[in-house]
This record gives C-alpha cells, sequence and structure tokens, in this order.
C-alpha cells in the first residue's frame, strides 16, 4: 500500500495547487508571509541584541571579586524570592 502524496509546498518555490480555491488561500498565505518580512527581521535583530547584553554581563560578571559576586548574588536571590510572594 502506498501512501497518497503530500501536497506541495507553497513557500519553497513548488507549483500550486491547481483547485482555484486552493490556490487563492495559497496566494494570500505568501502575501501574509511575505508582508511578515519586516517584523521577523525586527524580532530577529531584537534577539540577537539581547544575546549581545547576556554574553557583556557574563563578561562583566566574570571579572567581579569573589565578594562582590556574593553580594550581586544575594541580591539576586532576595529579589527572586520577593517576586515569589
Amino acid at each position: 500500500m502506498t501512501a497518497s502524496p503530500q501536497p506541495r509546498c507553497v513557500a519553497s518555490g513548488d507549483e500550486m495547487s491547481v483547485n482555484p480555491q486552493e490556490k487563492d488561500q495559497q496566494i494570500a498565505q505568501l502575501l501574509a508571509a511575505a508582508g511578515d518580512e519586516e517584523a521577523a527581521l525586527d524580532a530577529l535583530e531584537g534577539c540577537v541584541a539581547r544575546l549581545h547584553e547576556a554574553r557583556d554581563a557574563k563578561v562583566a560578571l566574570a571579572q567581579l571579586t569573589p565578594t562582590e559576586l556574593r553580594t550581586a548574588l544575594s541580591m539576586r536571590r532576595q529579589a527572586l524570592e520577593g517576586e515569589q510572594r
């Protein structure tokens, strides 16, 4: 027994469905995906900026003395405990 062929993915550039109703739906999906490009790039840039900030913070934390690090961890623990209440 062979499985029925899967519909082709329009976003990958494959041929569109022959059914006019499906074709219209696929075109609408393509337009929505193309229109979302700027928002996706903005979100990606924001994520990359957060990653750079996290890396910079790790470098800065590595420069702390043991006493400074203990104090910072204690303050962080107190802040987290305050959020849980």
